[in-house]
């Protein structure tokens, strides 16, 4: 008996020693100041990239894993031909601002002798009342007002068409701007790239495709 109570301490603490040596070896590494072990669960959004408009890529920064912020470049395509219909929009359009300019100037002149003919038909038509001027010469003064007031519709007519023209043309820019936009594809949010769909040289269409990963973390 007296061996059996001698021993039972000895036991107690080798056994307490090995529990917590075993303890010891079973916690996780040690983090750096700033990190905390925690429990809980890691969600991914996959977001779907393509391209909205056709043409060459010219160049690609898709990398995948990598890890890119939102608004960042990813693939930029050729706009050599957008930049030279957009060129071409802008002269037309300054040329339509021009002819405008002009027309109206030219509408406001015939406004003025429209308005100068009116008047003096006004005052033949009275002058002929009291025998002062003759039928033929009020006769000559109506058909001045009247040639001066379709030459005033006809004018206004051409204004419009060269206003509408103007409209069209900046309509047009605007719409080859946007396109323009469109040929520098940017990461829509942070995320990773899971898979590039695209290389340089290859020929994007809309609805080619290169997947990313935003993770969201919910910890409990």
């Amino acid at each position: 008996m007296k061996r059996t109570w001698l021993w039972t301490p000895v036991v107690l603490i080798l056994s307490a020693l090995l529990s917590y040596l075993l303890f010891r070896a079973l916690q996780p590494p040690t983090l750096p100041d700033g990190f905390l072990y925690g429990n809980g669960h890691i969600e991914g959004t996959e977001i779907r990239v393509s391209a909205e408009v056709s043409g060459r890529v010219v160049e690609s920064l898709l990398r995948e894993g990598q890890r890119v912020d939102e608004g960042k470049l990813l693939v930029r395509l050729d706009d050599a031909d957008l930049q030279a219909q957009l060129a071409k929009g802008l002269a037309e359009a300054a040329a339509a601002e021009a002819e405008q300019v002009s027309v109206e100037e030219q509408l406001r002149t015939l406004r003025h002798h429209l308005q100068t003919a009116e008047a003096d038909v006004q005052r033949y038509r009275k002058l002929e009342e009291s025998a002062a001027v003759s039928r033929q010469q009020r006769n000559t003064a109506e058909d001045r007002w009247r040639e001066a007031s379709g030459q005033v519709k006809t004018l206004a007519a051409g204004l419009s068409q060269v206003r509408a023209q103007l409209d069209a043309t900046q309509r047009q820019v605007e719409w080859l701007r946007l396109q323009l936009e469109k040929t520098r594809i940017l990461a829509p949010a942070s995320a990773t790239v899971l898979v590039k769909g695209i290389e340089p040289g290859e020929l994007a269409t809309p609805g080619q495709v290169s997947r990313y990963s935003s993770t969201c973390h919910d910890w409990s």
